[in-house]
């Protein structure tokens, strides 16, 4: 992407406020920017067997579920919150298997409570298939942008 279009999508998201136009800009600085300067989540990660109701194939890097990182709607229902996958000591996780990720929020000032030690539901839609432990958290100066 060139910085014409990355200068684009921030100015457009800044004038519009609007939230699809802020995932837009942090969907594109995730691309750009190495991981440990976007307010990454250093997690081990558990995939869910096929016979405990999980996927039955493997991710990998680029994978992009939706969270249950703890926020809640008014109503006290779960949000769910969309942050990619990107696996740290092997190319693919296999249901039923662990691993360590980083998980590269999409909005990272959603994730401001999260915190180490908090297990993580990690969901396809609604369906829930895993979970992760957070181990390490890469502070994002720029996250409260």
């Amino acid at each position: 992407m060139s910085d014409s279009r990355f200068r684009e999508l921030e100015r457009r998201w800044k004038e519009t406020g609007s939230v699809e136009d802020e995932v837009a800009w942090w969907q594109e600085r995730a691309r750009l920017e190495p991981v440990e300067a976007r307010g990454s989540v250093l997690v081990r990660l558990r995939l869910s067997g096929s016979e405990e109701g999980g996927r039955n194939q493997p991710i990998s890097s680029g994978y992009r579920p939706n969270w249950d990182i703890g926020n809640r709607h008014d109503d006290g229902t779960p949000t769910i919150n969309c942050g990619v996958v990107v696996l740290e000591d092997s190319e693919l996780l296999s249901p039923g298997d662990a691993g360590l990720a980083w998980l590269i929020p999409l909005v990272p000032r959603l994730w401001a409570a999260v915190h180490v030690g908090q297990e993580l539901a990690l969901h396809e839609g609604r369906l829930p298939i895993g979970h992760a432990t957070v181990l390490l958290l890469c502070d994002d100066p720029r996250a409260n942008e």
